[in-house]
């Protein structure tokens, strides 16, 4: 339950987050959406990368993560790691996805250890380098675009990269709205951080009250494009 509630809560943000179809309403500069989709569209050319994700404080139900993306031969895959805390003890869960095979296992208290199982269907919340994370399922929303300005990024690999950081809100039909800050690399045109928050509650009930869940954030990292990244078959498990 724990692992599916994790899979889930993700794939909602990274949905959420994700610049508008045909039908979407721009507010604001319409050559800032379309750099914010281009970079999106950068990254899914890019045949190998990493993604760190990190909830920020008060932030519940969901650890952090991180990705590893590469295409397999022809098939593409991916790998996620995510840690949580409960109760004061620490979870691990593993999910490597090759094409449509998923295997997953889970790390508990001590080193204490799952052995993989294959599951029978692949996680709809599994994003991938074909189809990244993107604010791109608006449909007929709106996106406010705020401001476009210059500033720098430091990588989870320590590197300072000059960037152009995109602020805008995206409100789809009968969702919360959702504000992103989008840093954009200035020479590759990859993207390298987006954070993205609820501007109030919603979904199940929460302590806001019936049906109000608190604010949620996260912070995407994207980083090591185009790395030496090989993701097999687990160790023992049949194909």
């Amino acid at each position: 339950m724990r692992t599916a509630s994790v899979l889930v809560a993700t794939a909602v943000l990274l949905a959420v987050a994700a610049p508008a179809g045909a039908q979407a309403r721009v507010e604001g500069n319409p050559q800032w959406w379309c750099e914010v989709a281009e970079s999106f569209d950068r990254l899914a050319r890019v045949r190998t990368y990493r993604m760190r994700m990190t909830p920020s404080a008060g932030t519940a139900g969901v650890g952090s993560s991180v990705w590893e993306f590469a295409h397999a031969g022809p098939a593409r895959a991916s790998r996620m790691v995510t840690r949580w805390s409960q109760g004061g003890r620490e979870f691990q869960v593993e999910t490597v996805q090759i094409g449509n095979d998923v295997w997953q296992r889970t790390s508990g208290p001590a080193g204490t250890q799952v052995r993989w199982v294959k599951l029978q269907a692949p996680p709809a919340s599994l994003p991938g380098p074909w189809d990244p994370a993107r604010p791109q399922d608006v449909g007929a929303g709106t996106v406010r675009m705020l401001s476009k300005a210059a500033g720098t990024h430091r990588t989870p690999r320590g590197q300072v990269r000059a960037v152009y950081v995109y602020e805008f809100q995206v409100q789809r039909p009968g969702a919360v709205t959702v504000h992103n800050s989008l840093a954009v690399d200035r020479q590759t045109g990859l993207p390298l951080r987006l954070t993205i928050r609820s501007a109030e509650g919603g979904g199940p009930a929460g302590p806001a009250g019936p049906g109000i869940a608190p604010p949620q954030a996260f912070t995407m990292e994207y980083y090591d494009h185009g790395a030496a990244i090989r993701i097999t078959v687990p160790a023992g498990c049949p194909r």
